[in-house]
């Protein structure tokens, strides 16, 4: 009787705990996803790759528990024995038998692979904004060093990645048909761990399952939680592609050297003293890989970036009307997406950061037109009925801009203006009186809208050139001091652009037009 009331009381507690466990573990899943919220598919936004480049690779977690799922094949793969028997079926017998396909780790069969290196994905709308710039970082990382293009699917792509936080981390390999999920729920929100179950998507299995792998590593059986043996196995020869690299032990798809580990002890040991499972960068393996793969045409360097979404990628037809851009010397463009990014009038929205990181693409350097006000989704307009232009600000400024209302189209500058204004690294000062009145009319244009969508600084002339602005450089100010950014990890690239927004200005000119 004393055991079976001691043995209720212990399970009694240990249920106590788990809830306990679970309501904690929900609350900090909070921080980046919401599950109780209506899931349904976005796309990343500038705003979520403007964010993604102030986060400090320096302070990302590398924990990699998260990865080793027992219900999944080898923790994070979304694939079965019959899967893996197609893969094998359907690869040619002359390429098993070839001296030259000593095996690595990417798919043979290149219906797996996506054409031309696209990527459609969708991303669900559960995610923190946090997230999705972690999110947006990875992507980043792809667009730096390869040329896989990592594109918001439209209507016609069939075949899509949706990436959504489900139970854990998981990922199909490579291009399965129809819509994939790519699961990143508790724990996968690190750039790495990202990173590796994209590359999952990208066509790659892991490392350590290569055939040769036996040369390398050493596998501790006895260490391995019962059951999980399988986990471990070695690829056959008609699975995956010669690449021709060499085992690669700083890949980020290399197992963690304490994988499924039954007792805290390694299970895999490597043969010479080198470190395996970081989940912090690509390797140099891992960008040559990817771009042999794809028959990438660019030799990709640390420093060479590939325009990740093109102009011509967008449905929607642009509108007639032009806004012509103020020039400046400088000429090239920094970031990969930067035709993308003129697409959603960013030249004009945001034309400081634009100016130090897409000059080329904005016409900076030359007398450029482009057209800001289109709508980059077909279903603005259903968007619009169901009141997203308000409860989805942000999202619906970038991607239905012309269905909210959010921007008019104006030629701010005559092309005489443009051909001899510069300008200056803040602010874009105009003195004369017709370009005044153009800026009032401007203003009157977009009504409301005008706090939320202007992002540059224009000094009326009555202001005195000794007096310092107190105002907003971004956009979003306003929307990212109402999530709290304005205080922790975000604080220090606030008080730089949002010193309106989070109240940070002392004795400044308030700049009225900026909020």
């Amino acid at each position: 009787m004393i055991f079976l009331k001691i043995s209720l009381y212990v399970i009694a507690h240990q249920s106590i705990l788990h809830t306990a466990v679970t309501a904690m573990n929900d609350v900090d899943d909070l921080k980046y996803f919401n599950r109780r919220k209506a899931d349904y598919e976005t796309f990343l936004t500038p705003t979520d790759f403007a964010m993604a480049s102030e986060l400090d690779d320096h302070w990302q977690n590398s924990d990699d528990w998260v990865l080793y799922n027992t219900e999944k094949f080898e923790g994070d793969m979304d694939i079965n024995v019959i899967d893996l028997a197609n893969i094998y079926r359907n690869v040619d017998n002359d390429d098993i038998n070839s001296q030259n396909n000593v095996l690595y780790n990417a798919v043979r069969n290149r219906h797996q692979l996506w054409p031309s290196a696209r990527i459609p994905y969708a991303i669900s709308s559960q995610y923190s904004p946090y997230s999705r710039s972690i999110i947006a970082a990875a992507m980043e990382e792809y667009m730096k060093h390869t040329c896989v293009r990592w594109v918001p699917r439209s209507v016609k792509d069939y075949d899509y990645i949706y990436i959504v936080p489900d139970r854990g981390c998981y990922s199909m390999v490579g291009k399965t048909g129809g819509k994939q999920a790519v699961s990143l729920g508790t724990g996968c929100i690190q750039k790495g761990i990202v990173m590796h179950e994209l590359m999952h998507a990208v066509g790659f299995f892991h490392e350590q399952s290569r055939t040769d792998r036996d040369k390398h590593i050493t596998v501790l059986w006895g260490n391995i939680q019962p059951g999980m043996q399988g986990q471990f196995e070695k690829y056959d020869h008609g699975m995956v592609d010669s690449l021709g690299a060499d085992y690669d032990y700083d890949s980020i798809m290399h197992y963690g050297p304490r994988a499924f580990s039954r007792n805290g002890q390694p299970t895999l040991v490597p043969k010479i003293p080198v470190s395996i499972g970081q989940r912090l960068n690509f390797s140099t393996l891992d960008i040559f890989k990817i771009n042999k793969l794809y028959n990438c045409s660019l030799r990709v360097t640390e420093t060479q970036r590939i325009v990740a979404t093109t102009a011509s990628e967008i449905s929607q037809e642009p509108t007639n009307a032009s806004i012509h851009l103020i020039i400046t010397e400088s000429c090239k463009n920094i970031r990969s997406d930067c035709d993308e990014l003129v697409t959603y009038g960013w030249c004009i929205g945001n034309p400081r950061w634009m100016k130090h990181y897409c000059s080329k693409s904005c016409g900076m350097c030359s007398n450029f037109t482009v057209q800001p006000c289109v709508d980059q989704r077909l279903d603005c307009f259903t968007l619009l009925q169901n009141g997203h232009c308000t409860i989805s600000n942000a999202f619906m400024q970038a991607f239905c801009s012309k269905s909210c209302g959010f921007c008019k189209s104006i030629e701010m500058l005559s092309n005489k203006t443009a051909a001899t204004t510069k300008l200056p690294t803040t602010t874009l000062t105009m003195t004369t009186e017709a370009t005044t009145k153009k800026f009032s009319r401007l203003k009157q244009s977009f009504g409301t809208a005008w706090r939320k969508l202007i992002s540059s600084k224009i000094n009326p002339a009555e202001v005195s050139s000794t007096q310092k602005l107190c105002s907003d450089r971004k956009r979003f100010c306003t929307h990212w001091k109402n999530v709290g950014f304005c205080k922790g990890l975000f604080s220090s690239f606030m008080m730089e652009n949002c010193q309106r927004s989070c109240k940070t200005c002392t004795d400044e000119y308030d700049d009225k037009y900026s909020k």
